[in-house]
């Protein structure tokens, strides 16, 4: 459930910068940047976007789950063992990183997709 509501966030967030980028991506079409590297400017903001986000989440995230243990034992009245999982961890990272690359398939293929004529600057 977290990664569907993260990667609809991923594609708002990127759908949004191929909007705001569409005179850009136009000029760089008229000076012969191809559909691929368009769609690969994209998804790499992509990547980009979500390799910035992971470190600080895996941190905090890491940080929340030893305060709630640390909370158990007050309320219980044994303490239960704490144990990171470094597999568990990076598995979760790689997964997270797959999603928000497929999550900016769509704006990327929109992002190529654009006519060159009609994304140019007017003015």
């Amino acid at each position: 459930a977290v990664f569907v509501v993260a990667s609809l966030g991923v594609v708002n967030t990127l759908t949004m910068n191929v909007l705001e980028q569409t005179r850009h991506i136009g000029v760089l079409r008229a000076v012969a940047m191809t559909r691929g590297q368009v769609r690969t400017m994209v998804l790499a903001q992509a990547l980009a976007m979500a390799a910035m986000a992971l470190l600080p989440g895996a941190l905090v995230g890491t940080g929340i789950s030893l305060l709630m243990n640390a909370a158990v034992e007050p309320l219980r009245g044994f303490p239960v063992e704490f144990r990171l999982s470094p597999g568990l961890v990076l598995g979760c990272l790689g997964v997270a990183l797959c999603i928000a690359v497929a999550a900016g398939l769509v704006p990327a293929w929109r992002a190529a997709r654009l006519p060159v004529v009609t994304a140019l600057p007017r003015d």
